[in-house]
């Protein structure tokens, strides 16, 4: 009776991601956003839009597209005692991490944060083989719609991806594919230290893609919204609209006003940190010149 659940449950998951991510499903998405960008009023909002086309990508990734390269993973030695498992803890503000023996290309499996609790102050003895968990090991080039139902199934979150030598080349958990659809995850141990605005000289600013556009115009005396019902908050949010896609280092964007921004960092999620250019004798962006730039742009394309 378990298997017939388990085979049940693994061919509805299956029936599931095909649904998903089928030929129908996908022409029907982008027909959606594109319908949105044409018409210049968007049948979904910046949020929908981004999650959707992330969706769409999501089919084509896979997990070296989005792993944690094997000079960023912490992870600790088998014989690692309970002081220094609960200082690694503490500094690197993880949950879970892999251990290994000898080197990182053996690791044994990872442990979890909540199996060290019954531990701390108490007189138990401690050994780290007891509290470790399975981790799966992956291709690099398996798709993250087969890892996640691969950690799905056996309920395993966090897989390290090998090299063709049989080496760890990184890691993935499933927070990382997640975020692939949804954008950056934060939990209350993220800062807000790259969220700056910082001005270079008398035109020019250096900003994070997570700066409000409030603050922004507030520091800067520039207009970037004139429309109060956009549905966008931050600089990167605003990029995106512009765009209707996440842009690449150096790209840079036009504002009607003549403000230019230059993305200088971003990766497939989101915008990072953006350059801006602001003009000599700049003047406020209003809606009558939006009206006006809108007007241009129809006979344009007419």
């Amino acid at each position: 009776m378990r298997r017939y659940r388990e085979k049940r449950n693994t061919a509805e998951l299956r029936s599931w991601f095909r649904r998903l991510f089928s030929r129908n499903k996908y022409a029907q998405a982008e027909d959606q956003i594109g319908a949105s960008d044409e018409t210049g009023h968007a049948n979904l909002s910046v949020q929908e839009q981004f999650m959707l086309r992330n969706v769409i990508e999501f089919r084509d990734l896979r997990a070296n597209d989005v792993m944690v390269p094997r000079s960023d993973i912490i992870a600790v030695e088998k014989h690692t005692t309970l002081d220094e498992l609960r200082e690694c803890l503490i500094t690197s503000e993880h949950t879970r991490i892999p251990v290994y023996e000898e080197s990182l290309d053996n690791v044994k499996g990872f442990i979890h944060t909540k199996d060290v609790l019954p531990y701390l102050g108490t007189h138990k003895n401690f050994y780290i083989q007891h509290i470790l968990r399975d981790i799966l090991f992956v291709s690099p080039s398996i798709k993250l719609v087969d890892l996640l139902l691969k950690m799905r199934l056996k309920r395993i979150h966090m897989a390290l991806v090998l090299d063709e030598y049989g080496g760890i080349d990184g890691m993935v958990t499933i927070e990382d594919i997640m975020e692939e659809i949804v954008g950056e995850i934060e939990d209350e141990h993220d800062t807000d230290d790259e969220i700056l605005l910082q001005r270079l000289n008398e035109s020019t600013w250096l900003a994070s893609g997570r700066v409000e556009v409030e603050t922004f115009e507030k520091e800067t005396g520039s207009t970037i919204v004139a429309n109060e019902m956009e549905e966008f908050d931050t600089l990167g949010g605003y990029i995106f609209h512009k765009l209707g896609y996440v842009p690449k280092n150096g790209e840079e964007i036009s504002h009607p006003s003549g403000i230019i921004f230059e993305v200088l960092e971003a990766d497939p999620r989101r915008v990072k940190k953006i350059k801006i250019h602001l003009l000599a004798n700049k003047s406020n962006y209003t809606d009558s010149e939006s009206k006006s730039e809108s007007e241009s742009e129809s006979s344009d394309q007419a």
